[in-house]
């Protein structure tokens, strides 16, 4: 049996770094819009 633990940190593994680092600049970006947007 795998626990859902180890089976996220496979699956992270697995996924093409790509949508990693889309997804963390994604974030990034979409944090720094809101800050952004709070000044205004």
């Amino acid at each position: 049996m795998t626990t859902p633990r180890s089976s996220g940190i496979r699956r992270v593994f697995e996924e093409p770094h790509d949508e990693i680092t889309k997804s963390t600049v994604t974030g990034k970006l979409s944090k720094i819009v809101n800050e952004i947007k709070g000044f205004l």
